[in-house]
């Protein structure tokens, strides 16, 4: 799924990307990581959400840093 989505962003370079911090073999973190590390895609802003119980994952996601 997040490899389709990788995929996706080159073909059509979105004004924004969401993303499931919970996707499988390629979670959103490191989704949002693979963007923000590549020079073409880096400025496009991503959106973490989760389908459990919130918008954002409190015990990783306000640790984490995507600066490139």
């Amino acid at each position: 799924m997040a490899f389709d989505a990788l995929s996706k962003i080159a073909d059509h370079q979105p004004d924004i990307v969401f993303v499931d911090i919970m996707m499988p073999r390629l979670d959103g973190y490191q989704t949002c990581s693979l963007i923000k590390h590549n020079k073409v895609f880096r400025q496009i802003p991503v959106i973490m959400l989760r389908a459990r119980n919130g918008l954002f994952d409190s015990g990783a996601g306000p640790n984490r840093r995507f600066e490139h």
